[in-house]
């Protein structure tokens, strides 16, 4: 009788050191996958953040390269296209991105004002100019940010592939409103 009771107790310590150990790898688990979830988290935000910092600043440098009046009066014959998206061309290859261009808006339409080449087209020499040539399918937050006239950011499939972009208001001195 006594081997018996001696057998269940060693039987009762191990199934309370089995529940004990099962418990402590479950919390273990939990707590990996929390930490695990806030951690991608912060780096997913630290990211977006980062890369909106480029953003911004690439927008700025856009407008600078296009130039504070050059939305004044929009003139399919004089407008320097071809050596504004040449230096477009030069800035996005230095700054590793895929597009910078201007956009304005008439009668609720989004036209492109100024956009540089891609690099087959600056390889050739051939490109398209958009000069004021409708933008088909436009971003929402590019529509937003012509309404409310602030800065919006938005990931959305295009018609050349999926972008995060910024909009970028701006002003020109005759009261022009390009992005």
């Amino acid at each position: 009788m006594e081997l018996i009771s001696h057998h269940q107790e060693a039987n009762n310590k191990m199934n309370l050191k089995t529940k004990l150990s099962a418990c402590f790898a479950a919390l273990s688990l939990i707590i990996i996958l929390v930490l695990s979830t806030f951690s991608y988290q912060a780096l997913q935000s630290r990211t977006i953040s980062s890369l909106n910092t480029e953003l911004t600043t690439a927008a700025h440098a856009t407008k600078k390269i296009i130039g504070d009046e050059r939305h004044a009066q929009l003139d399919k014959a004089n407008n320097d296209y071809d050596k504004i998206s040449r230096d477009l061309t030069s800035f996005t290859q230095a700054s590793d991105l895929d597009w910078a261009y201007s956009t304005v808006m008439r009668n609720g339409r989004v036209y492109y004002t100024y956009i540089n080449q891609t690099d087959d087209e600056a390889r050739s020499g051939r490109y398209q100019n958009w000069y004021l040539e409708e933008y088909k399918i436009v971003p929402k937050m590019l529509h937003k940010a012509f309404t409310t006239q602030q800065v919006q950011f938005e990931e959305y499939q295009g018609e050349y592939g999926r972008y995060r972009s910024i909009f970028v208001p701006f002003r020109t001195l005759g009261g022009a409103k390009p992005m």
